[in-house]
């Protein structure tokens, strides 16, 4: 393959990888830029303090870094990340900036064979699977201990406040919730201990009382559960772990079978459970299947997300669900951004909706948010509170902010619209909304503020 620019892009695997490669099209952030008339290779900072290895082999169209990304170019001919992406770049814009090597490094040799097939597993003996599973028992032992220990603390603290009751909550600082939160953070309760931490933002609230006793029982639940968890069915054990703060990495979805399908990106919101932690929320639906899922990222500081989902585009793809009670959480293997006519189907009335939801908590009592799409449901502005109403006259309460109830009026003008959102118990909080064939975007979720980068000097 002759390096230029046309060629490379008609590899690039996605749409948005060239924006990500962007950042890393400068030279300043490189080092060791040398090649020949075969091969080039380079060293890219990455955000800690060491540098992404990264090797280009132009007559056979191979491409490799050392980087976590799982990016693969069209033709499987190896990894096309935004490292290896940007330094094919580099390299049409300013050829002259490479230093001439007729010799390879260490490194770089190892790499000229060609690389497997996307998708190809590594070869290994029953000896490394019998020593990679014995290793994985220890671990997760250990882990469960630790746990284990975190939870009977946890169990004291509830037991403690509850029979001192809520109103000694009021007036106290922050330290009452946060101490006991990092201690579950030791205890390798990281996901309990945001949620424990973030109780302190009730007090004060409209009927905090009964939110702070809603959030307890269902800490508390999770407590009794983890007593028992032997005892449990095996997706709600991994249920029960997965809230407490243990999933599955992503490298083990990676080689289960998924879902292919058309999905489309119907809904979306944005939050952080603290300064430097951002996550956000992407609800599917597939074309063929209707299956419904939700992709849940999470950025760090500054950093961006991995992937740039938008709400109303599509993508064909294939999607794994991360294993569960009640499966909604999904892991996108692969996908490829396109256009086509999607019809889905909703729910006619409240009382359908209902009863899925209540067989969705009865598979998973931790089940925090629920995707809802709902037919033919009119908009109504009662007793100061926004509501939805259904053919049988019967109201779903709406979350208002941000003007986006007034919004939902103004588009039905008092007619029945088809509207999507998110249900979590309480209120319907929308993201769109479907009027006589068209998709609306209520809530076009915006990026939160994120820190700045802080540079010392060296």
């Amino acid at each position: 393959m002759i390096l230029t620019e046309e060629n490379i892009l008609n590899l690039v695997p996605n749409g948005n990888a060239l924006e990500k490669a962007k950042p890393f099209t400068k030279p300043k952030k490189w080092r060791n830029l040398e090649g020949n008339e075969k091969i080039i290779w380079g060293e890219c900072k990455s955000s800690g303090a060491s540098y992404y290895k990264t090797v280009i082999h132009a007559q056979k169209s191979h491409f490799y870094c050392n980087c976590p990304s799982q990016v693969y170019s069209i033709e499987k001919r190896g990894k096309l990340c935004k490292h290896t992406l940007a330094l094919a770049l580099i390299y049409v814009g300013n050829p002259g900036i490479f230093k001439f090597s007729p010799k390879f490094p260490n490194w770089v040799s190892n790499r000229l064979e060609e690389p497997p097939k996307y998708g190809q597993k590594a070869e290994r003996t029953a000896e490394k699977e019998h020593l990679l599973a014995q290793q994985r028992i220890k671990t997760r032992e250990k882990r469960l201990f630790q746990m284990e220990a975190g939870f009977q603390e946890l169990s004291i603290w509830l037991e403690d406040i509850m029979r001192q009751g809520l109103a000694v909550l009021d007036g106290q600082s922050d330290d009452v919730f946060t101490d006991i939160s990092e201690r579950m953070v030791n205890a390798k309760l990281g996901s309990l201990g945001r949620r424990i931490r973030n109780l302190s933002q009730l007090i004060g609230q409209k009927d905090w009382h009964e939110k702070l006793l809603s959030e307890i029982g269902d800490i508390y639940l999770l407590v009794k559960g983890f007593k028992n968890l032997e005892k449990l069915p095996s997706n709600l054990q991994q249920e029960l772990l997965s809230v407490s703060g243990i999933n599955f990495k992503k490298e083990e979805l990676a080689e289960l079978e998924g879902i292919k399908d058309t999905w489309f990106i119907i809904g979306q919101t944005e939050g952080t459970d603290d300064s430097n932690l951002f996550f956000r929320r992407t609800w599917i639906i597939g074309k063929n299947t209707q299956l419904q899922g939700m992709i849940l990222d999470f950025a760090w500081g500054a950093n961006p997300y991995e992937n740039n989902w938008k709400i109303g585009t599509q993508f064909f793809g294939e999607i794994v669900f991360y294993p569960s009670a009640y499966p909604m959480r999904v892991f996108v293997k692969n996908f490829e951004m396109t256009i086509s006519e999607i019809v889905v189907k909703g729910f006619e009335d409240f009382y359908g909706f209902s009863n899925k939801y209540a067989e969705a908590v009865g598979q998973n009592p931790w089940l925090a948010l629920f995707p809802v799409f709902l037919e033919n449901v009119i908009p109504l502005y009662q007793n100061e509170e926004f509501f939805l109403v259904d053919r049988d006259k019967n109201l779903l309460p709406v979350l208002e902010k941000e003007g986006l109830g007034w919004k939902m009026l103004a588009l039905s003008g008092g007619q029945p619209v088809h509207v999507f959102g998110q249900w979590d118990g309480l209120k319907v909080e929308l993201f769109s909304v479907v009027l006589s064939g068209d998709f609306h975007v209520l809530q076009d979720v915006q990026p939160l503020k994120r820190p700045k980068n802080k540079w010392n000097n060296w």
